[in-house]
């Protein structure tokens, strides 16, 4: 279903005005509040709060502002949140000002310091040593004492409508409602438009390989009493708290709504916390309440129909321009802002890249649906990567799945093929104890990329802390380079064939691959299974630090008893 309505894109639902509370100016207290931020034997102490707040605690908004070495943007920041708040105050909405100081740089901490902030009813202060923006944001929404809580990042601005418009459509709304501003535009490094909508028109299918929001977002504080934002870090393998904030809040029954007429300018730098996590982790959440299956089901299930039938949302681009450089009330807002920051330039943004949240990649998230509903009570104790091809001993790693399942009735194994025609055929019936799915045969074709997204999931939800038995293939190899480092908990086997094929070289690695990836991630693996005695040879004596993981599979199922036990 398009959504190009060109000239019908309303603006600007704000409060409706009504006189000031006009109230004498509450003294301010300084005040110091010790909170067990870090209880760890030996751990820096960074524990305290330290702030001004007036004597009533209670208030309308809290915005959270997360800082950490943002000091030459944060005048140009604190000045566009000020002119907000003042815009809303005039519909008598009090604010409070959280400053979360994550690890911070002494320059961003001093300015802030001697900062007045004259706009806010009251102010407080937090300093941790997270270095992780989701459990930082959690300490400055614990000390936060506001009805609702609006997320902040110290680098970028916001229309001057933002809080006053996004308040009113909270509350119209229900406490429910994560509200999130119509627009995004992008200066800086990179710039580009983006138009958001909510959940009433985005798929929440998507969800499983995009994250369709963003990470400003406005909400009664109950919703963050609901769900936490998780630590994904420099140091963490996973990544994105706010994509994996909005699925847990997806899976306890929220929605998400737009403030419309609302702009996030949104600076594009390198160094973001939130960057630097991006390029040293595996690109995905970690999991989430969302994607266990029956929960993915029941969420998703308006979503699949509407998928299925082929009603999916779209928007033109050209439209999406359009209706923004076409609009008074955009013009005003960008001009205000660029007051404040110039590097928001007023110049026309008809040539800028524009997007939509409305159409994300849909079939990875149709394609675990259905996975979803093949097997979403079952549970397995192993997966079993098939390799791509059955010849040159390639099928003895069926040969062995199908011994372990005649000789121990306790394993039950998920066999996923990719690509896998030839062995298709060899591989053993289906019964209470084995289930067989081919990726690359599901009913929506999936991009590769995908498809190793799906397998993660797959792992996390219907075999968690199991055991992996890897195949040659590209897709195997392509998945276990990827996300090794989120499969710590799981027991990891290689089964390394004796010869490698040649007559279909895009479907399966060569000789040479096959022997680099054990070069390079066998480490990674408790046992390396070889075909046969010589196989086993010729690689313990180019991998001699691997060779006290290697085994010799048993020929055609002979001596599967031992072979249990070696791995168990």
């Amino acid at each position: 279903m398009s959504l190009d309505k060109p000239g019908q894109s309303h603006f600007g639902e704000e409060l409706e005005p009504r006189p000031a509370r006009i109230m004498p100016l509450a003294k301010k207290v300084r005040y110091t509040v010790r909170i067990p931020l870090m209880p760890i034997i030996g751990a820096p102490d960074f524990g305290f709060v330290v702030g001004y707040m007036s004597r009533k605690t209670s208030t309308d908004i809290t915005l959270v502002l997360n800082a950490h070495d943002e000091t030459k943007y944060l005048q140009r920041t604190v000045a566009s949140l000020e002119e907000s708040v003042r815009h809303a105050k005039s519909f008598g909405l009090k604010f409070e000002l959280a400053i979360v100081l994550d690890q911070p740089v002494p320059s961003t901490e001093e300015w802030l310091r001697k900062q007045e902030f004259n706009a806010f009813d009251q102010v407080v202060t937090v300093k941790c040593d997270h270095g992780s923006l989701g459990l930082a944001r959690n300490e400055g929404i614990s000390a936060a004492t506001g009805e609702y809580i609006a997320t902040c990042d110290a680098d970028d601005l916001i229309s001057f409508n933002m809080f006053s418009t996004l308040y009113a459509t909270a509350k119209r709304s229900g406490p429910k409602a994560i509200v999130i501003p119509q627009y995004l535009l992008a200066f800086g490094q990179e710039k580009f438009l983006v138009e958001y909508y909510g959940t009433d028109c985005v798929s929440r299918l998507g969800f499983l390989t995009y994250h369709p929001s963003v990470s400003r977002i406005f909400a009664h504080r109950s919703i963050f009493d609901l769900s936490k934002y998780v630590d994904v870090g420099p140091n963490s393998d996973y990544a994105f708290e706010d994509w994996h904030f909005a699925c847990e809040s997806i899976a306890k029954g929220c929605d998400f709504v737009i403030g419309r007429g609302t702009i996030l300018f949104y600076r594009r730098r390198s160094n973001s916390l939130g960057r630097v996590a991006d390029r040293t982790s595996v690109q995905q959440i970690p999991p989430t309440a969302l994607f266990a299956p029956k929960k993915f089901l029941s969420c998703c299930a308006r979503d699949f129909v509407r998928f299925k039938s082929g009603e999916i949302n779209s928007k033109d681009p050209k439209i999406i321009t359009q209706e923004f450089t076409g609009n008074p009330l955009v013009e005003e807002l960008i001009r205000a802002a660029s007051k404040l920051d110039p590097a928001i330039n007023t110049r026309s943004h008809s040539s800028l890249p524009a997007y939509s949240n409305l159409a994300p990649p849909l079939v990875g998230g149709a394609t675990y649906y259905r996975i979803c509903e093949l097997i979403e009570r079952r549970q397995f104790t192993d997966v079993v990567f098939a390799p791509s091809y059955v010849g040159g001993g390639g099928n003895y790693l069926l040969d062995l799945i199908e011994g372990i399942i005649r000789l121990e009735r306790g394993r039950k194994f998920l066999i996923l093929f990719t690509g896998g025609s030839q062995v298709d055929s060899a591989a053993p019936e289906q019964s209470d104890d084995l289930a067989i799915i081919d990726l690359t045969k599901a009913e929506y074709k999936c991009a590769e990329s995908d498809l190793q997204i799906i397998a993660l999931r797959v792992l996390e939800n219907f075999a968690p802390g199991g055991t992996i038995h890897v195949g040659t293939s590209n897709f195997s190899f392509g998945f276990i380079e990827k996300f090794y480092s989120v499969l710590k908990s799981y027991k990891l086997i290689f089964y390394r064939p004796n010869e490698i094929r040649t007559e279909c070289e895009s479907a399966e690695p060569a000789a040479g691959e096959v022997f680099n990836f054990i070069s390079e991630f066998g480490e990674n693996f408790s046992f390396i299974v070889a075909a046969d005695e010589s196989t086993l040879q010729h690689d313990t004596t180019l991998l001699n630090t691997l060779a006290n993981r290697y085994i010799v599979a048993p020929a055609l199922c002979r001596g599967i008893a031992s072979y249990i036990d070696r791995i168990s």
